[in-house]
This record gives C-alpha cells, sequence and structure tokens, in this order.
C-alpha cells in the first residue's frame, strides 16, 4: 500500500520549497519585463529608412570598441553605460579618432576589439551620442549591405 502523508506533512514540504517558488517567480517576472523593455519599432532597412537613420543621427561610423563602463547617473537607482570607440570609418559627425558613445536603455553589448556599425544621436543629458538596440547600430558582420548603402547615399549627398 503505497505511503499516505497527512496534511501537516504536505504542509510542511510546501512550507519548504516556498523560497525556491518566490525565486523563480520573481526571475521569470524579471527576465519577462525585460524581454518587453527592449521592444522595438521594426527598423526599415531600405535605401530611404538608412536615409531617415543617417539624418536623424548625430554620427555615423564604424568603429572598433575598446572599453565599456558603467557611470551611475543617480547613484544605485540609474546608470549608463559608456563605450570608447575607435572610428574606422565615419559617414557623419565630427573628424575624430575616438568617440565615446553612451546607453541607458536596451544597450547593446559591444565586446571589446569587435568592430560594429554605429548610429548615435545626440539625446543624451550631456550631449554625448546615444546608442540602443533599438537603432541601425549593428555588428560588423552584418553590416555589409547597410556600409555600401551609406557609402552610396553619402556620395549622393543626404
Amino acid at each position: 500500500m503505497p505511503c499516505a502523508r497527512t496534511a501537516w506533512q504536505l504542509d510542511l514540504a510546501l512550507d519548504a520549497m516556498l523560497p525556491l517558488l518566490r525565486l523563480l517567480l520573481a526571475t521569470g517576472l524579471v527576465l519577462a519585463g525585460a524581454a518587453d523593455a527592449c521592444t522595438c519599432v521594426s527598423r526599415d532597412w531600405s535605401i530611404d529608412g538608412i536615409k531617415k537613420a543617417l539624418s536623424d543621427s548625430s554620427s555615423v561610423f564604424l568603429g572598433r570598441a575598446h572599453s565599456t563602463r558603467i557611470v551611475w547617473i543617480e547613484k544605485g537607482i540609474s546608470y549608463k553605460k559608456v563605450t570608447e570607440f575607435s572610428i574606422v570609418k565615419s559617414w557623419k559627425g565630427p573628424p575624430a579618432l575616438y568617440i565615446e558613445v553612451s546607453c541607458r536603455a536596451c544597450c547593446i553589448d559591444f565586446e571589446e576589439n569587435a568592430e560594429y556599425l554605429v548610429f548615435a544621436s545626440k539625446v543624451d543629458s550631456d550631449d554625448s551620442p546615444v546608442t540602443s538596440l533599438c537603432s541601425h547600430s549593428r555588428d560588423r558582420d552584418l553590416a555589409d549591405p547597410v556600409i555600401q548603402a551609406l557609402d552610396e547615399i553619402t556620395e549622393d549627398g543626404i
């Protein structure tokens, strides 16, 4: 005959599992919230869409990521990621060898020494260029068609 558990034994088992259930529930809610927080409007990869992205950006460049640091805006409450790039090629923006680009939400995880095509706008409070997953920025490996379009667009003028 199978072992029958009493009600108090089941209560003890549930009490023991409750912290784990709370952790799993909280983790699920945080991950679900993070996924929803970075839902972007579909980007237009046509020539006209790239022209608009170029026009709307303050800086557009192909660059190599060197370092990323966290800058606290409100201690313990909000921060931004700031990545330093060396510029390989620039289509728009001030002439420079290096540029720092920040991100506050929906950040791209720039890998050190990897190249990226970056579309950045000056919307940060300190007037530094800002980018996100929702911009036309992308990994260099996926950027050839966009780079070709940028070359054609800037040759003809914006």
